[in-house]
């Protein structure tokens, strides 16, 4: 028995040196693979529309009516449209802005038909203040055409397209409603109170030839 012990005991401190001797190899440190970067997509800006540049509209023509002065742009496009009853300097700074040129102010004396005020003149168009007394009650200023055109080189019209420069007999043939009366003729009535009271566009005739068209006036009213 006591042979057998030291057999086992022999054996367990071979064991242990050879459990000493073992050498335990560490395990591998783990590597972290890095996340792949991530490209920034590029922002795109929008282009911006242009603004389209507003283009002027050039006056072609002034139109005297009963009841107002119309300028107009090729379309046609209505510039202004001024009214008689308008304040005879406001009238002249609207016409102004619409024909893009200044008038020649001037003042004009009393006279048989007026009193003293003030005009504006572009070329062979006039506008006449509150001195011309010759003009329709209701009105405040009047207009005057001497000719076919406007400075600028702006044509001027009356009722029917007529224009100053035109033959008697183009006159009225253009206005079937006009009537004729020594050297005026009645254009447009605006009201008719019976001579000499009717008031609205009138014409003046000299030598067959129609040399001015005035409104808003007494058509055949003795001033």
């Amino acid at each position: 028995m006591k042979k057998i012990r030291v057999l086992l005991l022999a054996a367990v401190v071979v064991g242990v040196a050879a459990l000493a001797g073992c050498t335990v190899a560490p395990s591998p440190a783990s590597t972290v693979t890095p996340s792949a970067s991530v490209t920034p997509v590029p922002t795109v800006s929008a282009t911006p529309t242009p603004t389209p540049t507003p283009v002027a509209l050039t006056a072609s023509s002034i139109v005297i009516s009963g009841h107002s002065i119309t300028v107009l742009a090729a379309g046609p496009t209505v510039l202004a449209d001024i009214p008689f009853t308008t304040d005879g300097a406001t009238a002249a700074a609207q016409l102004g802005a619409a024909l893009n040129a200044s008038p020649v102010t001037s003042s004009f004396a009393a006279g048989t038909c007026t009193r003293e005020g003030q005009k504006y003149t572009w070329g062979s168009f006039i506008l006449a203040g509150a001195g011309d007394i010759t003009k329709a009650p209701g009105s405040v200023f009047s207009a005057h055409a001497i000719g076919a055109s406007a400075s600028p080189g702006v044509a001027v019209y009356g009722p029917g397209q007529v224009q100053v420069g035109m033959s008697t007999a183009d006159v009225l043939a253009a206005i079937p409603t006009a009537v004729l009366s020594g050297g005026i003729v009645s254009l447009e009535t605006v009201s008719d109170g019976g001579t000499p009271n009717e008031i609205g566009v009138v014409g003046f005739i000299d030598g067959g030839t129609l040399k001015s068209i005035g409104s808003l006036l007494y058509i055949n009213g003795d001033c």
